[in-house]
């Protein structure tokens, strides 16, 4: 029994070694490898089998099938082994834009018949989110942001934004007001019922882009934001007014 056991485990270890011998890296083909494989094809002629078996090739997991693609490859382009002998078409998930749909899109957006990624998404490719169709328009140049909605501000408004800083502009601190001029935001928000909570104030350009500035509701109040430049100063005016 135990001579039995003995010759058993000869067995194993040289089934053992075997495996080691054909096991396989899968090592990509160098530009080294690409000129051995041109030396043992053009002149000593040999089929790829034959390559396949030579200590620049022996276990790295290179089938013929690679070995005739950058054959192929190299020998197209004037014997230069460092051309790419990647597949043309390596197969996997095709992109949500396709390369022709997006090609169209950027010849319709330089001859002026879309104007923006809005325009892109409808008329072009209305299957895709709002998001792929950005980064495939920055992907072929075209990089792009996203425009926030602003407030929709009605004639009526503005006439009661121009009475309330014709009413506020009789503020005389000498603190503030005397050494400078309020400027309003771009983006006004003047609300007789209410805040909205949306947010409003523009941030400035390098800030961090979560900050919040949100305007809390407040029921029966108008929230007007401006800004006062004095001289060495800048502050964030918030000014509130009750109807």
């Amino acid at each position: 029994m135990v001579m039995s056991s003995h010759i058993l485990n000869l067995h194993h270890h040289s089934a053992m070694a075997d495996d080691a011998s054909s096991v396989r890296n899968y090592t990509h083909c160098t530009p080294t490898k690409r000129k051995a494989l041109l030396f043992y094809k053009n002149r000593d002629n040999m089929s790829w089998r034959e390559i396949l078996q030579q200590p620049e090739f022996r276990g790295t997991g290179i089938t013929k099938r690679t070995l005739q693609r950058y054959y192929e490859k190299v020998t197209a382009n004037d014997e230069n082994c460092y051309v790419s002998g990647r597949k043309d078409n390596p197969g996997g998930r095709p992109r949500r834009i396709s390369a022709e749909a997006l090609q169209e899109a950027t010849n319709r957006l330089d001859s002026g018949e879309l104007e923006d990624g809005e325009d892109v998404r409808r008329h072009v490719v209305p299957y895709a989110p709002d998001r792929t169709v950005r980064n495939s328009l920055a992907r072929a140049g075209y990089p792009g942001f996203v425009q926030k909605k602003k407030p929709n501000l009605l004639p009526h408004h503005i006439e009661q934004r121009k009475a309330m800083w014709n009413q506020y502009q009789a503020w005389q601190d000498p603190a503030v007001f005397s050494r400078g001029i309020m400027i309003f935001s771009d983006e006004k928000k003047f609300i007789l019922h209410g805040s909205d909570g949306r947010k409003y104030c523009r941030r400035p350009r390098g800030r961090d882009a979560l900050v919040d500035r949100t305007v809390q509701r407040q029921v029966g109040e108008s929230l007007m934001f401006g800004v006062v430049f004095i001289p060495w100063e800048l502050a964030l005016l918030f000014v509130w007014k009750e109807f």
